[in-house]
């Protein structure tokens, strides 16, 4: 059996670490699909890995005991991650991706395996296919660039 790691805590001072956090999260739904089945039980396990302004956000409503006016986000994942994006994650995350990707290159003497994750990391945001190739070629060192005009 795997073993896999608990999520690192989340505590919403730094946006860029959302995307991380519910990638740690993820795992760990996917390495126990039975004790996650609900949604319920993916917000409560999410939940508990917040601190801070992310857990004060919530907190209002986690300790109401008054089931008949339970937000939707309690009982629904998805709902939940946007409830949890919007108020700490990235507030344009699009936007961020598009600097990110102009902004890339790949160093002389670098291995193209770290800039292909790079790029993938940035490219997996809602973009053009035709720009992220275009941003991909741009970011590669010219001796790469002239290998490929070679190739055709």
């Amino acid at each position: 059996k795997t073993k896999v790691r608990k999520p690192d805590t989340f505590d919403g001072s730094d946006p860029k670490k959302l995307r991380e956090f519910l990638i740690q999260c993820e795992l760990n739904f996917q390495d126990r699909p039975r004790a996650f089945r609900s949604d319920r039980a993916k917000v409560t396990f999410t939940q508990s890995y917040l601190k801070g302004m992310a857990l004060a956000w919530f907190e209002p409503d986690l300790l109401n005991p008054d089931n008949y006016d339970r937000p939707l986000w309690m009982d629904d994942y998805h709902e939940f991650l946007q409830e949890l994006t919007a108020n700490f994650g990235p507030h344009d995350a699009i936007a961020d991706a598009i600097q990110q990707l102009k902004n890339l290159t790949m160093k002389d003497g670098s291995r193209i395996t770290k800039y292909v994750v790079e790029f993938n990391r940035w490219a997996s945001q809602d973009y053009g296919v035709s720009a992220l190739r275009h941003h991909f070629y741009s970011g590669l060192p010219d001796r790469i660039k002239d290998e490929i005009a070679h190739i055709g």
